[in-house]
């Protein structure tokens, strides 16, 4: 019984283990308010650096932001400034040569909401 009990374990370990591992091989990007300004924090973290870009989009597709190429970054934060962008819906992407993730956000008041 306490073999059987142990390769459980071991089993539920390993397992832990890999969907770890794997969730943590992906690119993330997030942003967030920035201390109740109109400040916004834009946070990419990647499994290797790579050389990329932000970009920002509104509802209908239009870019309303690109970044210049960030190079060889594998965790890069930086504070933006929202106050040019109208109330609505946006969708700000990491593009690299390895693919692109996006998040979806919102803008009121010339601050980020979730």
């Amino acid at each position: 019984m306490k073999v059987k009990s142990f390769v459980k374990s071991a089993a539920v370990a390993a397992a832990v283990l890999v969907a770890t591992a794997g969730a943590s091989a992906k690119n993330k990007i997030a942003i967030n308010s920035y201390m109740n300004s109109n400040l916004a924090v834009v946070s990419v973290l990647s499994p290797e650096s790579d050389v990329f870009k932000i970009e920002i989009t509104d509802n209908t597709g239009n870019t309303v932001y690109t970044s210049e190429k960030v190079k060889n970054a594998a965790a890069f934060q930086r504070l933006y400034d929202l106050s040019n962008l109208s109330d609505g819906k946006y969708v700000i992407t990491y593009n690299s040569s390895t693919g692109s993730i996006s998040e979806n956000f919102e803008v009121k008041s010339s601050k980020v909401i979730k």
